[in-house]
């Protein structure tokens, strides 16, 4: 939950500093641990942000500068510089 909560806060930065408007962010986050693998740990953490944007007067930025959005965020979020454990996102958006 904290590298979801630090991706969201972080994409919301980057977000407003780029001028979009974020209506609506879920993620469907999940962790890999394999308790065979003594110390058991996570050993990959996945987030699935849906990203739903605002359509505006402005064009929409397309899907490359989204993704180099979100992964701008994900570099800036200190949870994720903070672990160990990959943390790997993949990305939805959507337009309302």
């Amino acid at each position: 939950m904290a590298a979801a909560s630090c991706q969201l806060l972080s994409f919301l930065a980057v977000a407003a500093k780029s001028r979009l408007d974020v209506v609506d962010y879920a993620d469907d986050a999940s962790a890999t641990m394999d308790e065979a693998d003594k110390p058991v740990r996570l050993t990959l953490i996945e987030l699935r942000p849906r990203i739903t944007l605002a359509d505006t007067e402005r064009p929409r930025p397309d899907h490359t500068r989204l993704e180099r959005l979100v992964d701008l965020a994900h570099r800036e979020c200190f949870i994720a510089n903070s672990l160990a454990t990959p943390v790997r996102v993949s990305p939805t958006f959507h337009w309302r």
